[in-house]
């Protein structure tokens, strides 16, 4: 009969397939007599339906929390409508089509779903897109303008800027 702690069953995979794992304090139980087969995603669904577990991976490290863990938060969106931020986690790896992303009467905010370690990364990474309005640093010039006073005269000089 096989009998083996969820804790140890995550910690085996995540190191024989080169991943980190990251794991609240929250997660227990045991497999007992579970068949499980397929990819590291298959095996982590099956393992979350069986113990109520939420997982996500992202950046190299494997999340793991419980069900019971799951918060709302509502996340501003800056200058981005809620399309254009799903389409930028997606982009950044962080895919959350498991998870329920809703709009709020306020278009400038989602109310997201999920592991509380995602959230903040969701937040971080939408935090991180440049406003669209944000100042444009000044070019510089390949010249600029200097006045030397030497008692009553004045001189005009253009002198090269250095890198």
């Amino acid at each position: 009969m096989l009998r083996q702690p969820v804790v140890e069953f995550l910690q085996i995979l995540a190191r024989d397939r080169g991943l980190r794992l990251d794991m609240t304090d929250r997660v227990r139980g045991t497999i007992v007599d579970m068949r499980l087969s397929g990819s590291v995603e298959d095996l982590l669904d099956q393992l979350a339906e069986a113990h109520a577990l939420d997982w996500f991976a992202f950046n190299g490290v494997i999340h793991v929390s419980t069900v019971g863990e799951a918060v709302t938060r509502l996340i501003r969106l800056g200058d981005l409508d809620a399309d254009h931020a799903v389409a930028v986690l997606d982009d950044a790896g962080l895919a959350l089509e498991r998870y329920p992303i809703r709009s709020t009467a306020e278009r400038s905010t989602v109310a997201i779903s999920g592991p509380p370690r995602m959230l903040a990364l969701a937040e971080a990474v939408i935090e991180s897109v440049p406003k669209r309005n944000s100042a444009q640093p000044k070019q510089r010039t390949e010249q600029r303008s200097v006045t030397v006073r030497r008692g009553v005269e004045v001189e005009q000089t253009d002198v090269p800027t250095a890198d």
